[in-house]
């Protein structure tokens, strides 16, 4: 398996798969897709057998219970697939309004291989597989959850046998991460949990169609959307002049208790950060609404009840492709 920088490299240059795995939802039955309609913020009756989409599972008031992306598998059977380590609770909120329904649904830990690069597309081909929404026994092809990604992900239980049978690279895991905080996609547990406001993480022109009927959580989401209000805080990335850590090999650091200030006043929380060997360290935070970006800023931690100070000088940049 290649190391962090040169599996950043492989991705920028050609195609590299990337071993990992996800929490999948399968559901199945003659009224699975109606159950679904009323829980997800996507038009599920409208998908196509092999389509795949980005949908959400929200609280009633709104919020976000979970990030899903949605794959029909059949006429009466479909996968929901999320941050792995969050399917549990995914499935309990679920459950929790299906009455007098017939599906089945049930939580399963599937292999996924991402493939990244430009020349990912001649990646598929060493696969064996063809870069669409084809669907067989043992595998699914979809799109990746990001905007802005080159790639494609191979879901299933045959993912990582097609793989090692290809001649594609073995990449690291922890550059998905770079490409995530770069790329400003949130993830669940760190950008996303039970008091996110969708807008706030700009998911919602991805995840949510507006024509279709009613769906739990709905109201939040559409007055917001009507209304042309801002949430109370925003998504965006940040470029550090200097890792937070002076260990070279920590390249990964817990962003928690990490606040952002500028001009002596708080602004913000840091959610994700990585200390990337290619592009330095990147990271993403929540930030105050009015505060502009690209902005300068530093960042602290608390250190009991008062603030620690960091000597590091950070950029606030605009999510990419949003």
């Amino acid at each position: 398996m290649l190391d962090l920088l040169s599996t950043e490299k492989i991705m920028a240059e050609s195609a590299v798969a990337i071993a990992g795995r996800r929490d999948v939802i399968e559901v199945t039955g003659p009224d699975g897709g109606s159950y679904l309609h009323g829980q997800l913020s996507q038009d599920v009756l409208g998908l196509e057998i092999g389509q795949s989409a980005l949908t959400l599972l929200l609280s009633p008031q709104g919020k976000v219970d979970a990030w899903i992306r949605m794959t029909r598998l059949g006429t009466e059977r479909y996968w929901l697939d999320i941050d792995e380590g969050f399917g549990e609770a995914a499935l309990e909120r679920l459950n929790r309004f299906k009455l007098r329904v017939d599906t089945e649904m049930k939580l399963l830990s599937l292999p996924m291989i991402s493939v990244r690069g430009p020349l990912a597309i001649n990646g598929a081909e060493t696969l064996s597989i063809v870069a669409t929404d084809e669907i067989d026994n043992e595998v699914v092809i979809v799109p990746p959850t990001g905007a802005g990604v080159v790639g494609f992900d191979v879901l299933g239980s045959g993912a990582t046998s097609a793989v090692e049978k290809s001649d594609l690279a073995q990449g690291n895991l922890q550059a998905l991460e770079t490409e995530r905080i770069r790329l400003g996609t949130p993830a669940m547990g760190a950008e996303l949990d039970e008091s996110t406001i969708p807008a706030s993480a700009g998911i919602v022109e991805r995840s949510v169609d507006f024509t279709k009927g009613c769906y739990v959580g709905q109201e939040l989401v559409a007055r917001i959307d009507s209304r042309g209000v801002s949430t109370p805080r925003t998504l965006c990335g940040l470029q550090m002049a200097e890792p937070l850590s002076s260990d070279a090999s920590d390249l990964v650091g817990s962003a928690e208790g990490l606040k952002l200030t500028l001009d002596d006043a708080e602004v913000g929380v840091v959610t994700s950060y990585q200390n990337s060997p290619t592009y330095g360290p990147v990271g993403l935070a929540y930030i105050k609404r009015g505060i502009d970006v690209p902005s300068e800023a530093a960042v602290g931690e608390s250190e009991g009840d008062q603030p620690k100070a960091i000597e590091v000088n950070l950029t606030l940049l605009p999510i990419p492709n949003r």
